[in-house]
């Protein structure tokens, strides 16, 4: 008999820094033992969908309009094209609006909201009531919260009207199809369906 060690069941990985543990287990089955590695892994996240956009959290008019004010515009002037002055208004247009309204790139909320598909009143409202939050929290004025408010509530109103139409449309959906199951396919025992007995007629009279 031969009477040698052999290296089988190996484990190969090209990050060993994530290799946390190894041990050799013992099986009664087998005629070698079994080894067991331990691997430290990330999980691996869904790809998120990201949205760009300018954020006017800190936003300034007064300071922005006296950025463009004292600016440096004769770099415009001195520009021997249209192209070249275009260019050059733009840069000092988009350091300035860079400077007071950054853009922000965020992850969007996968949260779906089939009841907003098709309502544009609601989308109207939603939009109006998100701007009166902004004007209120920039200038703090009881009317503006006042004003911001009763938007919150007109929004709220529509958006549980939307929810309960959008649900109520899918259980009179439901409802239509277990109706039309039941025509073909009867719940009780011994009903015949005019259907199901003209294909058994059909079928029959292929034997005669």
């Amino acid at each position: 008999m031969l009477q040698c060690l052999l290296l089988i069941d190996l484990a190969f990985t090209s990050a060993p820094e994530n290799v946390t543990g190894v041990t050799v287990v013992e099986l009664e089955i087998s005629d070698h033992k079994s080894v067991l590695l331990k691997v430290q892994v990330s999980p691996v996240g869904k790809n998120k969908k990201l949205t760009t956009f300018r954020s006017m959290r800190n936003y300034n008019e007064d300071a922005m309009k006296l950025d463009f004010l004292t600016a440096d515009w004769q770099p415009v002037y001195n520009a021997n094209c249209v192209d070249s002055k275009w260019k050059e208004w733009l840069r000092i247009w988009n350091s300035i609006v860079d400077k007071h309204c950054p853009l922000i790139t965020k992850p969007v909320k996968s949260n779906p909201t089939p009841w907003l598909h098709g309502n544009a009143e609601l989308r109207e409202v939603i939009q109006r009531r998100n701007g009166a939050h902004s004007t209120a929290d920039r200038s703090g004025s009881p009317e503006d919260w006042t004003a911001y408010h009763d938007l919150r509530r007109q929004a709220s109103q529509l958006i549980t009207d939307a929810k309960s139409g959008f649900f109520s449309s899918l259980l009179d959906n439901r409802k239509k199809h277990l109706a039309g199951r039941k025509k073909i396919y009867p719940a009780k025992e011994g009903a015949t369906n005019a259907l199901t007995l003209s294909k058994l007629n059909r079928r029959g009279s292929r034997f005669r």
